[in-house]
């Protein structure tokens, strides 16, 4: 019994540290795409305003 609990909580933890990366990862693109349209809509305003 107390092994079998054990178990599942260091299966928990395996789970959580995946999706955490898994969260990371994603925010991580997003932020590289935000920072791209960033780039892109500043380079945009500025030809604009030239």
């Amino acid at each position: 019994m107390l092994y079998g609990y054990s178990l599942e909580k260091t299966q928990g933890a395996m789970l959580r540290q995946l999706v955490k990366l898994l969260l990371k990862q994603f925010f991580h693109k997003l932020s590289l795409h935000y920072y791209k349209w960033d780039m892109l809509l500043k380079s945009i305003i500025y030809i604009v305003r030239r």
